[in-house]
């Protein structure tokens, strides 16, 4: 026999059976209990937390350069260069494409070893959903994939985006499709330079498509 004392009241029974009349956390029969409750507000917070900080980061961009940040694609990404100041423009651009904008896991048959990326990409239609896009990883664990290059086509919406293009390394040439998914996102739509996060999973595909080299998986930020 064992008792458990539970909001000021003493429950009684056999091995883990506790009265539930004297159980000040338990729920009815089809509601969630307040454990339940507080772990999914738990999650709801860490996710707003995430978009306050890329919101805040996102108003220090609009104040460098308020021209860019924050218009409608239908204006097009032309419309803002020549706008801003020459020396503002330097100072903004190239630390972003200098700073790391990924960092994972590169996962051959062998293992998975740290990979830490930079990536960059250039929107040519006025939607800015059609782009250009490159990449190099740096991956100090592993001598054949050591560091990675890769360029091609990405198209790019607010929560997804999808690509193909070559990829190359110290052991070859491959094809490497792509496949992320955006959020915390700092705008409001998809019809701007919208700063968020993302999470982008790629393959390297052997060129004849009969074998599969390499995954990565890399969770980063991104400006578009």
């Amino acid at each position: 026999m064992s008792t458990r004392a539970t909001s000021g009241r003493v429950a009684s029974g056999t091995g883990d059976n506790i009265d539930a009349s004297a159980c000040s956390t338990c729920a009815p029969d089809g509601q969630d209990s307040d454990f339940t409750r507080t772990g999914a507000a738990a999650k709801t917070s860490a996710a707003d937390k995430a978009a306050s900080i890329m919101r805040r980061v996102y108003a220090s961009f609009q104040k460098l350069e308020p021209r860019c940040f924050g218009r409608r694609a239908g204006a097009g990404v032309g419309a803002c260069r020549g706008t801003v100041d020459s020396g503002t423009a330097v100072a903004v651009d190239v630390p972003l494409a200098l700073l790391p904008g990924e960092i994972g896991s590169l996962m051959t048959g062998s293992g998975a070893d740290f990979d830490l990326g930079w990536s960059w990409q250039v929107p040519f239609t006025r939607s800015l959903r059609h782009r250009v896009a490159g990449s190099v990883d740096w991956v100090p664990g592993n001598s054949d994939h050591h560091v990675m290059g890769r360029v091609g086509y990405r198209f790019g919406m607010r929560h997804f985006f999808t690509g193909l293009g070559p990829a190359f390394d110290h052991s070859g040439t491959t094809w490497s499709p792509e496949l992320g998914v955006k959020f915390a996102h700092a705008g409001d739509s998809d019809e701007q330079l919208d700063l968020s996060l993302h999470i982008v999973v790629r393959a390297d595909i052997a060129p004849a498509f009969d074998r599969l080299r390499t995954v990565t998986i890399l969770f980063g930020w991104n400006i578009l």
